[in-house]
């Protein structure tokens, strides 16, 4: 593993550490029927997906610019595809979570996205 992708795995370790920290507490906080059952396994989810998504990422942009923008583009379209698959059918086959479930699915996406462009526009950066 090189050095850039071992960095960027300890930068996601202790940002999924810290939203796990705060989904914690707010699992005292909230109501129950706020929290959904499944944000345990949500969070290793989103864990996963980053951390390969930007493996692929570093891997296409060693190679050269248009690598890196074909895999980009191909890896964002595929990404958005398999999470709102996940979502509907999770939706569908457990109806009396689907709201909670799909606003903490959209609250942790727009967490790691942000991790994911704030941290590939790092890298960006530093290959010019």
């Amino acid at each position: 593993m090189g050095e850039t992708l071992k960095k960027f795995l300890v930068k996601l370790v202790i940002y999924t550490l810290t939203i796990s920290m705060l989904a914690f507490v707010n699992y005292f906080v909230l109501p129950p029927n706020y929290i959904t059952p499944s944000l345990p396994y949500l969070i290793p989810f989103f864990f996963l997906v980053t951390f390969f998504i930007h493996r692929m990422l570093v891997k296409s942009a060693e190679k050269n610019f248009s690598s890196f923008t074909r895999t980009y583009m191909l890896a964002a379209t595929a990404k958005l595809l398999i999470y709102f698959t996940f979502v509907i059918v999770y939706a569908l086959t457990h109806k009396e979570d689907a709201i909670a479930f799909i606003i903490t699915f959209f609250i942790l996406y727009l967490l790691y996205t942000l991790f994911e462009v704030v941290e590939l526009n790092k890298l960006k950066n530093n290959t010019k």
